[in-house]
Order: structure tokens, then sequence, then C-alpha cells
């Protein structure tokens, strides 16, 4: 598993039916071919098609009433690029593979005989064609921190909300870092375009705002020293569609003066105190407190709790 990224792994099984034995070939990707379709029954066209795929076929003989297992997808194979951010499902067929965001999905299959480069084909060789039974799969959120300690959800806005992940965060006395995962959700029914805040972005649309002991703070983005604008990039997520960015803080036990490359940082807090937590997304660039948070169009997540263990 890498973050947010699972792998789907899939076998096609086969039985002889017949009353001689017969061979069948594996290890052959374009012996079969792979369809996915959403709940409504439309086609999800894969996200690449590999036109040059290396294979070494082999046969499989099976006598009659044995079944055995064709493998017909590839895990983390070393062409294929990871999809960065939010959760999905990679499905890899070896000449196809699909990128499958958090849903439901139908894939089916058919496997035949064809098979134009290879030579002396054996007597025995099974010739036809046969449909696989379609199967549902499920792409579900990853069962990381975001997923198992549970997300706070803000109030959704013009088909978009945000989320702030982990619910609650306990540090160590005396950890100085914390590290909190930011989430879009499309759940509007047209596509959305969110932020991709990315390591050179230097002109940032998120800010975080708490309270510590009932006092409200505001967290923003460092100023630094810029010669140009890097805004942030866009993804577009469609209805559904999930998306996280990660960002870290500078998180100083109570009474320790830290120095600290992280542009984020929250107020001192000792053993056993806590504070809450919560992201904004700014209609504008650069927001520095109290009046860009209250604005009327800035999208609020809900609030985490941030506490310190107690000695």
């Amino acid at each position: 598993m890498l973050e947010g990224v699972g792998f789907f792994k899939a076998h096609l099984e086969l039985q002889n039916v017949g009353k001689k034995p017969l061979s069948i070939l594996d290890r052959a990707p374009f012996v079969w071919t792979v369809r996915v379709t959403d709940p409504e029954g439309r086609k999800v066209k894969p996200n690449f098609v590999r036109s040059d795929v290396f294979s070494m076929p082999r046969r499989i003989r099976l006598k009659p009433g044995e079944s055995r297992q064709v493998s017909v997808s590839k895990e983390r194979a070393t062409d294929v690029e990871i999809p960065g951010g939010g959760n999905v499902g990679l499905l890899d067929t070896t000449n196809q593979i699909w990128h499958l965001p958090i849903g439901r999905y139908r894939v089916s299959a058919v496997y035949f005989s064809r098979f134009r480069e290879e030579r002396d084909k054996p007597a025995d060789a099974w010739s036809g064609e046969v449909s696989v039974p379609a199967v549902d799969i499920e792409v579900l959120p990853a069962a990381g921190a975001a997923a198992a300690e549970g997300t706070a959800w803000g109030k959704p806005r013009d088909g978009l909300r945000l989320g702030l992940a982990p619910a609650r965060a306990v540090l160590g006395a005396r950890d100085m870092n914390l590290k909190v995962r930011v989430w879009y959700e499309n759940v509007g029914k047209e596509p959305r375009e969110v932020p991709v805040h990315h390591a050179h972005v230097n002109a940032y649309r998120l800010m975080f705002a708490g309270e510590k002991e009932g006092k409200p703070f505001y967290v923003v983005h460092s100023l630094m020293v810029r010669t140009e604008l890097i805004p942030p990039g866009r993804k577009t997520l469609k209805p559904g569609e999930r998306f996280s960015e990660e960002f870290r803080f500078a998180a100083p036990p109570a009474g320790w003066k830290i120095r600290s490359v992280l542009p984020l940082r929250l107020p001192n807090f000792g053993a056993g105190e806590s504070l809450t937590l919560r992201a904004g997304l700014c209609a504008r660039f650069d927001p520095r407190g109290e009046k860009e948070w209250n604005a009327p169009d800035t999208l609020r997540s809900g609030a985490i709790t941030v506490a310190r263990a107690a000695r």
C-alpha cells in the first residue's frame, strides 16, 4: 500500500469441463480483454494503455475436471505512474491500467485462444472464447490515519466540503511536529476544482485557525521573499471524488523556544494541554488572519483536537 493507493489483484479461474485433457495459455496478456463499468453501466476508460508489452507465455495443461488460475493483473510495475493524492484503486491488467477513485465498479473479462505469435501450437490446445462473469469491486478510503481516526468535515458550500484529519491527534511530551491531512470532497453534481499546494508553491490559499484555552489563534504560511508568484496547481474532482494534501506544523512544547524550517507553527502547549484546529480554504492568496478566516467565501473544515500526553 502506497499513500492512498491500493492495488487490485485479479485472476481468471478456468476449469476443464470436457472429457479430454487440454492446454491453455498463461502469461499472455493479449488472450484476454477486461472491461470496467460504473454502477450505471457506463464504460470506464483506462487511464493508460501499454502498446509495447514484453511477455513470456506458457502453456498450462488441465486434466478433465481440473481448474487453474491465470493471473491477469500486475502489482507495482516499474513503468506505472502512481497517482498522487487522494484514494485510488490501481487495476493493471498489463495492457491496460485504470486509476479508480473511491466508488463501486463492475469488472468483466473475455478469455480467448487467439495468439498470433505462438508457434508449434500443441494438439491439445484449447480453442474458443469464453466470457467470464462480472465481479463487483469497491475502492474505499485508505485505512491510514485519516480513515482510521476519522476526518472532521465542515459544512459544504457550492458542492465542495473541506475536512481535516486525524480527528484527534496526541503528541508525546517532547514531540515538536504535527502532521495533518486536508481533505477536499466533491459532494455536488458537477466537477469542482481544488488547489494543489505542491512543494514549490509560495502563494497559499489555505490557512488554519483554532482555540487554546478559549482564545482564538490563526496559523498562516510564513511569507517568504519571492521574486515571482507561484500559485497552487489545480485538480478537478468528479462528483463523489476526494483528494487530500498533507501539511506539517511546528508544535513546540510549553516553554520551548525552537527554530523550525516548517512554515506553519502552532502555539506552545504543554503536557496534558490541548487545542483545537481547523482548516480554511480562502478565495485569495496569502490569507493573514481573522478577516480572511471570517470572510463569507472561506470554506472551513470541522475542528480536530490536538493534545499533548501527560508526563
